[in-house]
């Protein structure tokens, strides 16, 4: 699954308008990518005003193919710290900093049981429960 170019645009949205200014932590049920190529991102974050570093999203030049942007890189842009994605199987990236960010679990058994878990300020699922 992939966060989509208007969930993008919506959480972008509310940063702009320092609605999730407070939140620090994150984490995505499932390994999630983002939507977008890297001009689609220029344009984004230039529309709401927000810095971000063009080299972590390297691997959207290579859009509808593997490896993708990680949501992680994406939150990370937003001012999270901890961007956590929890998943059975972590998808291929170019860069593997991201692999820090990745929990493998498998949701058919408590999660407790397979790894140590803070709480998050937010919690997504773009489609791994679904």
């Amino acid at each position: 699954m992939a966060i989509s170019k208007q969930l993008i645009e919506y959480f972008c949205n509310l940063k702009f308008k320092g609605k999730i200014n407070e939140l620090k932590t994150v984490i995505d049920m499932g390994d999630q990518d983002i939507s977008g190529d890297v001009n689609y991102f220029k344009e984004v974050f230039k529309k709401y005003n927000i810095k971000f570093n063009a080299e972590e999203y390297e691997a959207a030049k290579k859009y509808l193919q593997r490896t993708r942007v990680s949501s992680s890189t994406f939150w990370k842009t937003l001012n999270f710290n901890v961007t956590h994605r929890l998943d059975i199987a972590a998808l291929p990236r170019d860069n593997k900093n991201e692999d820090l960010n990745f929990l493998k679990v498998d949701l058919n058994f408590p999660i407790e049981q397979q790894i140590k878990l803070n709480k998050h300020d937010l919690v997504t699922d773009f489609g791994n429960n679904g």
